[in-house]
């Protein structure tokens, strides 16, 4: 099927301060949210980062 996304639609709540400036980061860094947002994911598989940790937050 063309224009077939790589990946399945997910939805999550994110306030919408986080968003925006997440969403400004990523396009300062020439990247897409959804990219920052599965390269994320995959550290904290890969990792097993505690999001209910404080470091970095």
């Amino acid at each position: 099927m063309p224009n077939k996304p790589a990946a399945p639609l997910k939805n999550v709540r994110v306030p919408d301060d986080l968003w925006n400036s997440a969403k400004a980061v990523a396009k300062s860094e020439g990247r897409s949210l959804s990219e920052v947002i599965r390269q994320m994911l995959a550290m904290y598989v890969e990792k097993g980062l505690d999001p209910g940790g404080k470091a970095g937050l």
